[in-house]
């Protein structure tokens, strides 16, 4: 006998469309996901300095196509849900995995839309189409040619082993690239932030067109620093195998699929008149394929040496990368002229909010005589063009033409002090103008940290820069998570870019920085996330560079900032105010750290240089008209976690407050912040509206079991606040756990579910009531 069921459940309602997919020979996992992960949910730091994600963004079903590219989005829904709802999330979700078709389903039907020509209709659960049938009518929108499709079939690699494969905005960069080159496309670019795999996905693109040429396909990738080479082969590329070699001498073997070459290996200075350049040794027409890897470095500027292998190969299709592409007003250093417009960019700001990429907090220190100027004695007025003894010079010109000692050590203890409050073993960039600033910045810190220098074999603070032989060597133990020195690194430009930097945690910016394109390079230094390891970090910002946050073309923005660092997991303390240290210079000046901003985010994704305080008061008045039309609100809802959602969602951030300001608002319930920051009420702790509770012996009537269950209820709210009370585990901790089960103490302690809500509810009254 059939069970009657008046209503399915999602889950439920799936059990339908399995079997209707099943019949159209959707087959798990051959050609078809279930819950296909697409983000992994932003990460965000709590007031404790503990990261935690939004949830991640799931595909109830994503459908492939043959060559294993994503091909339609499956929403299920409820079997009371009216036809064609979810078909809008359906879509949603299409249009950000860049997938022709959407369909969703209530179990009864199927809504199809199709994604090319906004052509929707209802079609029985017995007609879902087979992958050939939709794949060829996406062929059929795209009006591919065949030989078009011998190139755009072609699958991706997998790696079995290691469970790897592309995320969703890598597949759409390899789909377009391919595409692009089977339509016959000969220059072209793709734009990816630092740290979410630009070349994995090469080596996707790679794959899928050595398999659509027979062994027929010659292909340069070429790099400017070794390490992007060895890396690259090493690791990302390391499934080709023999079929890649490296270009190290004058002459290379000519037998191979796949060159992997630095620019310097092909262009050589000084030769004499009349001999070939060593790109030379292969004919014009040897490669048919060229890809430059940080293509946004010279390698398309008309004046550059480098653009002349571009030139040389000009009749090969060339396929720059870059995370930061350069539109130059002169075109002949335009990345854009030369490659053309992104076929894809995938930002900064959109790699954090996917929560692939670590978000991070800023620092603003500002030293007094940046600002202020500086005094110049005799002997220093003779190292600068046009000054006297008396003068004064700014920023620009300190420390770096005088080599005022005294900066130097100013900021390294703020560094030290920094460090301490985020964990001395917080991996550091230190970014320092030039080698010789790195030389003095690293002497500096010593000063302030000499004991856990000589405790950890007098590297954990070392000078790493292209001149310092020593210090490169141990380029690879600073990026380990596994060896734990050298811990913090003074670098000129040879950190900037190219190194996997992954457990960087602390970044410092002691050098001016008026590119865009480089200060993205050094931000991304730190955006990496290592599991289990690192999740976010910071930035300390002594010359202004983080104004660049403001520039209309910068694409990311800092977390609301907190005192305490990168997430790494290490020992935690109580930040208190900096240590002004003021140090006095020769000529009896006094350097100091004048002041430190702190920058939060803002509902617009900028970040705001207003008092918090009067940011979220304005904030506020968007979203209740008065102190009644709150307490209506507040009082009406059973939950109020979905008025935090709201206010949340507008830009406040309640933690950030109880961090910026603990002194107003540690130990207060949200509803008293609330009220004192929008309507400038008086507030009461939390323990005070608690007590009101046991005051009036509201709990008295109730029968032993019920009475306890409230007063460990009330206690938690006391300790935590509404939304620890309100929480749909309360009652799963081990005191109430002990009385029995959720339902139990709900339907036989209280005497049904709705006396339990009752019994909350005037709680929270007695919490709320107004004197």
């Amino acid at each position: 006998m059939d069970i009657k069921i008046a209503d399915y459940n999602e889950t439920e309602t799936r059990m339908f469309i399995n079997q209707a997919l099943s019949k159209a020979g959707w087959e798990f996992p051959k050609n078809m996901r279930l819950e296909y992960k697409i983000t992994d949910g932003r990460v965000h730091i709590d007031e404790d300095d503990e990261h935690y994600r939004d949830k991640a963004l799931f595909a109830d079903y994503l459908l492939f196509a043959p060559n294993g590219s994503p091909l339609a989005v499956v929403e299920a829904k409820r079997n009371s849900a009216s036809d064609g709802t979810g078909i809008q999330q359906a879509i949603n979700y299409a249009n950000l995995l860049n997938v022709p078709f959407a369909f969703s389903s209530n179990g009864k039907n199927f809504e199809f839309y199709d994604m090319s020509n906004a052509g929707e209709k209802t079609i029985g659960m017995d007609a879902f189409p087979t992958q050939k049938e939709l794949w060829e009518r996406f062929c059929l929108n795209k009006s591919y040619t065949p030989q078009q499709l011998e190139i755009i079939n072609k699958e991706y690699y997998y790696d079995i082993e290691g469970k790897k494969e592309p995320r969703y905005y890598q597949r759409i960069v390899i789909d377009k690239v391919i595409e692009a080159i089977a339509q016959g496309q000969k220059r072209m670019m793709f734009v990816m932030a630092t740290g979410t795999g630009k070349t994995y996905t090469a080596f996707q693109i790679l794959y899928r067109l050595l398999q659509s040429s027979n062994g027929n396909l010659r292909i340069l990738y070429l790099a400017d620093r070794n390490i992007l080479i060895d890396q690259t082969m090493a690791q990302d590329f390391k499934p080709f195998g023999k079929k890649m070699v490296k270009i190290e001498q004058r002459t290379a073997s000519q037998s191979h699929e796949i060159f992997m070459s630095l620019y310097h290996q092909l262009v050589q200075y000084n030769l004499p008149e009349g001999a070939p350049q060593p790109y030379e040794q292969f004919n014009r027409d040897f490669f048919d394929i060229i890809m430059i890897d940080e293509c946004h470095r010279g390698s398309a500027k008309a004046n550059s040496e480098w653009r002349k292998i571009l030139d040389y190969f000009s009749s090969a299709t060339h396929i720059g990368m870059t995370a930061t592409p350069r539109d130059d007003k002169d075109a002949n250093n335009s990345n854009i002229e030369y490659f053309g417009k992104a076929l894809y960019t995938y930002s900064l700001k959109q790699g954090i909010d996917d929560g692939f990429l670590a978000p991070y907090r800023v620092t603003k220190v500002n030293i007094n005589i940046d600002s202020q100027g500086y005094k110049l004695n005799k002997v220093e007025a003779s190292c600068v063009e046009e000054k006297i003894e008396g003068d004064f010079v700014y920023q620009s010109d300190l420390p770096r033409k005088l080599g005022i000692k005294q900066h130097y050590l100013v900021a390294a203890k703020r560094i030290t002090d920094f460090l301490e409050d985020i964990g001395p073993m917080t991996k550091t960039i230190v970014f320092c103008d030039e080698e010789i600033d790195a030389f003095e910045m690293r002497k500096a810190l010593i000063h302030f940290n000499e004991q856990r220098q000589v405790e950890n074999q007098n590297k954990y603070i070392m000078r790493i820069t292209a001149s310092d032989a020593e210090g490169k060597k141990e380029i690879t133990n600073f990026i380990s998570k596994l060896v734990p020195v050298p811990t913090v690194v003074t670098t000129s430009q040879l950190l900037s870019t190219g190194v996997d930097t992954k457990t960087v945690g602390l970044i410092v910016l002691y050098r001016q920085i008026t590119s865009m394109t480089e200060f993205k390079q050094i931000i991304g230094r730190g955006t990496r996330i290592v599991e289990d390891h690192k999740y976010y970090f910071d930035i300390l910002d002594f010359r202004g560079a983080t104004n660049l946050f403001f520039e209309k073309d910068f694409d990311g923005e800092p977390e609301p900032p907190t005192r305490k660092g990168s997430g790494s997991k290490k020992k935690k303390k109580t930040s208190g105010t900096p240590v002004l240290k003021p140090i006095i210079d020769g000529n009896g000046q006094e350097i100091k750290i004048d002041s430190e901003t702190r920058m939060v985010l803002g509902k617009d994704g900028k970040p705001i240089a207003t008092e918090y305080s009067d940011y979220t008061h304005q904030r506020f008045a968007n979203i209740f008209s008065s102190l009644d039309d709150f307490l209506q609100k507040w009082n009406a809802e059973e939950r109020k976690q979905k008025i935090v959602d709201i206010i949340e969602n507008e830009g406040i951030n309640f933690a950030e407050l109880r961090k910026l300001y603990p002194e107003n608002y540690n130990g207060r319930d949200i509803f008293d912040i609330i009220c004192n920051i929008a309507f400038k009420q008086p507030m009461l702790f939390r323990a005070e509206r608690a007590r009101r509770v046991k005051e009036r012996k509201l709990l008295d009537k109730y029968n032993e079991d019920a009475r306890r269950v409230l007063e460990i209820l009330v206690d938690t709210y006391a300790q935590f606040g509404i939304l620890a009370f309100e929480k749909q585990d309360a009652l799963k901790v081990d005191e109430i756990a002990a009385i029995g089960s959720p339902v139990y103490i709900k339907n036989t302690v209280f005497g049904g579910i709705d006396k339990y809500k009752q019994a909350i509810k005037e709680i929270e009254d007695t919490f709320y009531q107004i004197a």
